[in-house]
């Protein structure tokens, strides 16, 4: 971004760990947690409005009857299980504090909506959109080792990384011209201000866990083609 520092720009940082959940981001526009689950036992969400993403909870329906699926969206608290050790992902599309408590036994839960996730086939990987509306959106971006995008910016997005699996170079373009990498480990986080010229570079097989508020194709400007530039640092 014209006229600002690497450290202004530079808004890595990583995720705090509380007792059974990190808290990754928490936002103006968004929130995200990590919940670690023990088998067979019972949490229940006190929070309304979130959804959960991962393929390993189950949540009960109506009917008594578990249902799994890879995307979850609940207006009401609900109660989730784990019939393995395992995680999932709480999301919020607004600055909320998760309230969780364990159950010794299920609860009866209000309807509850499975939802698809789009998934589109890119030359780096691939991206899967969680959910996007006029609140915010929330993705699955999947890179292949050595492979990186094209380098863009945002004039109204506000966008956080989390990287959820490998090694991804973070490429910013700031100052006058000047070119610095950003090193984003497995758990480490990335607040993206709107302006800022960025490309990804996976070093390893990556995930990369995006949320951001409204999302729209007329806003993201792009500045060099992923499959001809190379970045390079220049300080």
């Amino acid at each position: 971004m014209y006229g600002k520092n690497f450290d202004e720009l530079n808004t890595k940082y990583k995720p705090e760990k509380k007792n059974s959940f990190i808290k990754i981001f928490n936002e103006k526009n968004y929130s995200l947690y990590k919940l670690k689950l023990k088998k067979n036992k019972y949490y229940k969400i006190d929070n309304s409005n979130f959804y959960i993403y991962n393929t390993k909870v189950f949540v009960f329906n109506e009917s008594n009857k578990p249902h799994r699926s890879d995307l979850i969206k609940s207006s009401k608290p609900i109660v989730i299980r784990a019939n393995e050790n395992s995680f999932c992902y709480i999301l919020f599309q607004k600055k909320t504090t998760l309230k969780l408590k364990k159950e010794k036994k299920f609860l009866k839960n209000p309807k509850i909506i499975y939802k698809k996730i789009l998934k589109l086939e890119k030359y780096w990987g691939d991206i899967s959109t969680l959910y996007s509306n006029k609140n915010g959106a929330a993705k699955i971006i999947n890179m292949k080792k050595d492979s990186q995008s094209s380098m863009e910016f945002h004039i109204n997005k506000i966008e956080s990384y989390f990287i959820s699996k490998g090694f991804v170079n973070l490429g910013i373009r700031f100052g006058r011209a000047k070119q610095r990498i950003i090193n984003l480990k497995k758990n480490h986080c990335f607040l993206m201000k709107p302006g800022t010229m960025h490309m990804r570079m996976a070093i390893n097989d990556s995930q990369i866990i995006e949320l951001s508020n409204k999302d729209s194709d007329n806003d993201s400007i792009i500045v060099h083609d992923g499959l001809k530039f190379k970045f390079k640092e220049i300080i």
